[in-house]
């Protein structure tokens, strides 16, 4: 539901939207239901936006900022959620190596890599077959 601010909104009981800060905000009533589904509409532009700046800055290789950004969203939830942690710390050893940064993808695994050790992510291999692949620092 995109709700463009040059657009008079009508709402399903019969109020019309005012126009404050150039958006167009539906006036909030006794049953301000309506007011409701914006901002519910207005949070969820803004998470798809939130998401989409995110898989920006992971597609770039910049995983350090990924991290960053995920954490000024959402405290502590990378390092509540084992397996994202984890994901981001493989995918950061890989960009250093893609990088060609041997030393800094050596310092990675022995600092981030270790706490995953004996345990295996899915990879793709190079039939794009997946496969089991156990971590080994």
């Amino acid at each position: 539901m995109i709700i463009e601010a040059s657009t008079l909104l009508e709402f399903s009981n019969g109020q019309q939207a005012h126009e404050n800060n150039n958006k167009m905000i539906p006036e909030k009533s006794s049953k301000h239901n309506n007011y409701l589904l914006y901002e519910r509409a207005c949070k969820n532009i803004e998470s798809n936006f939130n998401f989409i700046a995110l898989r920006e800055i992971i597609l770039e290789g910049k995983i350090a900022d990924a991290i960053s950004y995920i954490d000024k969203l959402f405290k502590n939830f990378v390092e509540e959620n084992k397996i994202l942690g984890k994901t981001l710390a493989i995918q950061q050893f890989i960009e250093y190596i893609r990088e060609k940064d041997v030393v800094k993808a050596i310092q990675h695994s022995q600092t981030k890599l270790t706490q995953f050790q004996n345990e295996s992510v899915y990879s793709l291999s190079n039939k794009g077959i997946m496969k089991e692949v156990p971590i080994d620092v």
